[in-house]
């Protein structure tokens, strides 16, 4: 499978902007004022955007979008790593758009994860796929185009809404699966760290977003 790295620094740049804009509203303040318990190592929660916060993203293209708050606890924590995971027929074969990005934990214990897919190029079967670890202080980002091997006729995402982060540890925080006959996937199935090859070949295809918090 053949995945096409491209600059794109416009759409890089923009989700920049909206990531920090979103961190400096009211609405989404990163503080845990829902009763969630905090756990050792920190919290990562699906969060809860406005419409009007959906339609800043969607504005820059975004087909589908996956936003997460985070809170660290741990003080130990000093870096995050993203990454995409792609399966086919229920086989491993490659990391996509691996990202890294420090953190200070003393002044961005709280900051805010989006994993974002674009399409509209000129071929259906490429896709601008980019990740971004955001807080108060700045952001990272990674921005790539990929060409899928094959368009199937139907498709369904979702994401966790909560996760505990334990360092070292990966987290599944979505997916997208693709196939000819995909109904919708239960998202307990890719909650598990440990994923059968029996349930990742339900579909021809399965991408998951995946990060993982660590000390370095």
């Amino acid at each position: 499978m053949e995945f096409v790295l491209r600059k794109n620094i416009k759409s890089v740049i923009s989700l920049l902007f909206i990531t920090i804009f979103i961190l400096f509203l009211p609405s989404c303040s990163k503080e845990n004022k829902d009763g969630r318990k905090e756990h050792k190592d920190g919290t990562i929660v699906k969060a809860n955007l406005t419409d009007k916060e959906q339609q800043l993203i969607r504005g820059f293209g975004a087909d589908k979008q996956f936003v997460f708050d985070v809170n660290l606890q741990n003080k130990d924590i000093n870096w995050v790593e993203c990454w995409v995971d792609y399966y086919e027929n229920g086989k491993f074969k490659n990391k996509i758009l691996r990202s890294g990005t420090q953190i200070n934990f003393k002044s961005e214990s709280s900051g805010m994860l989006i994993f974002s897919t674009q399409n509209g190029f000129s071929k259906r079967e490429e896709e601008k796929w980019t990740l971004s670890y955001s807080t108060k202080g700045g952001s990272g980002t990674g921005s790539m185009v990929i060409t899928k091997p094959k368009i199937y006729t139907s498709s369904s995402f979702s994401a966790r809404e909560e996760g505990e982060i334990i360092i070292g540890e990966p987290i599944n925080l979505a997916f997208i699966v693709e196939g000819d006959n995909v109904s919708s996937t239960p998202i307990d199935i890719f909650n598990k760290s440990n994923i059968s090859s029996e349930e990742l070949a339900q579909c021809n295809s399965v991408y998951i977003f995946r990060c993982k918090f660590i000390h370095k």
